[in-house]
């Protein structure tokens, strides 16, 4: 990764660590912002080689349920290689229909069927990212929330490590460590 690829980088993850939330419902930039910040966390985090059918498999990001990124998503991954890999989005409706996923963000929508999504993904290395409260105490990798203008992240080192993904350390400085509730 090149210097400036890198400054660039961390440019935008601190712009996305002061993200003022949306007022009521999903503004266009709070949209792009969540879509940047969802593709940041496939830098800061490394899969297991197995993960990936052979060197050009795409990373697969997939939304389930209610979609909060729209077209902004579609169109910052359209060009963008991450690992090294094209990006790619899917959405779906059910868990069931996810074939290949390496990022899986659940929805508020799916609040609560959190606990029949977090047992089909037993055992794969699919890094799950929410905003749905306590998710992270649940069993979700990565969750966010906005507060005082800013968003935190609560990262539940545990279940990553489960499925042999990696968080890099830059990652880890801007969050809170949640342990799992059924400890």
């Amino acid at each position: 990764m090149s210097r400036g690829s890198v400054r660039t980088m961390f440019s935008i993850v601190f712009a996305l660590i002061h993200i003022s939330p949306a007022p009521a419902g999903e503004s266009s930039a709070d949209s792009e912002n969540k879509s940047k910040f969802l593709l940041n966390f496939a830098e800061f985090t490394d899969w297991p080689e197995t993960a990936f059918a052979d060197k050009q498999t795409p990373l697969t990001i997939a939304i389930l349920g209610h979609d909060p990124f729209g077209k902004d998503l579609d169109t910052l991954a359209e060009n963008d290689v991450l690992k090294g890999r094209s990006v790619v989005v899917r959405r779906h409706r059910k868990v069931e229909e996810i074939k290949t996923c390496h990022i899986l963000y659940v929805s508020e929508s799916q609040k609560s069927r959190m606990n029949c999504i977090l047992r089909a993904l037993k055992g794969k290395p699919v890094l799950t990212v929410s905003e749905i409260e306590n998710s992270a105490v649940r069993g979700v990798m990565i969750r966010t929330k906005a507060e005082n203008d800013k968003i935190r992240l609560a990262i539940n080192l545990e279940s990553a490590k489960a499925v042999h993904l990696t968080l890099k350390s830059k990652l880890l400085r801007q969050r809170e460590i949640v342990e799992p509730a059924n400890k």
